[in-house]
């Protein structure tokens, strides 16, 4: 299980879930993942407070987007996924390992999935291009821990910001140009005859 349902204690951790967030980006109020370091959180030695002077979080939102995405791709009908069509076993087995892929991080780097907390959010995905910064209060602390619903458990706590840190190192490339494939084409002699 990701999840840890114990949220007693004074203390906010990081990836703790809330059950809202108000966002500035986007003006909406919507579940969120706390980012910030766990050793900015923690009260240290010879400190009567957190380092952390401002809170990170990400926004929850909803998986449907994704997982509609990738039956689109993988050509699966709508008569499909109701099960009024067959679906050949071939992209049936596509289908699990891509979804798998994307649990693991393989494809989508934007997203985190999280799986479903009953009576709070169904499945989902912590969006890291949805993001919110706070200002430390006590306000906002005792905000937070009434608003609290989980922690995310160890390895997938560690995981989220690193996730979140190769999301936003990313180094931008443009396109390579089709004319790369037109050569690759001709290079291999590729001669393909399309149906339509």
């Amino acid at each position: 299980m990701i999840y840890n349902f114990d949220i007693s204690g004074p203390l906010l951790n990081q990836c703790d879930v809330f059950q809202t967030i108000d966002f500035a980006c986007d003006g909406s109020k919507r579940p969120a993942v706390l980012l910030t370091p766990e050793c900015d959180l923690a009260n240290q030695e010879g400190r009567n407070k957190p380092k952390a002077k401002y809170l990170l979080f990400v926004g929850i939102d909803t998986f449907d987007e994704i997982l509609y995405n990738i039956m689109s791709q993988l050509k699966i009908t709508k008569n499909q996924r109701k099960g009024e069509e067959t679906l050949d076993e071939i992209t049936y087995n596509d289908f699990h390992t891509t979804l798998k892929r994307f649990f693991n991080g393989g494809i989508f780097p934007r997203y985190f999935y999280l799986p479903p907390i009953p009576s709070f959010i169904q499945h989902s995905v912590i969006d890291f291009q949805i993001t919110e910064t706070r200002k430390v209060t006590t306000e906002l602390i005792n905000q937070l821990k009434k608003n609290r619903i989980a922690r995310i458990r160890s390895s997938w706590k560690e995981a989220i910001p690193v996730r979140f840190s190769t999301y936003t190192s990313r180094i931008g490339v443009e396109d390579l140009s089709d004319d790369y494939i037109d050569e690759i084409f001709k290079n291999y002699k590729l001669d393909f005859s399309i149906t339509k």
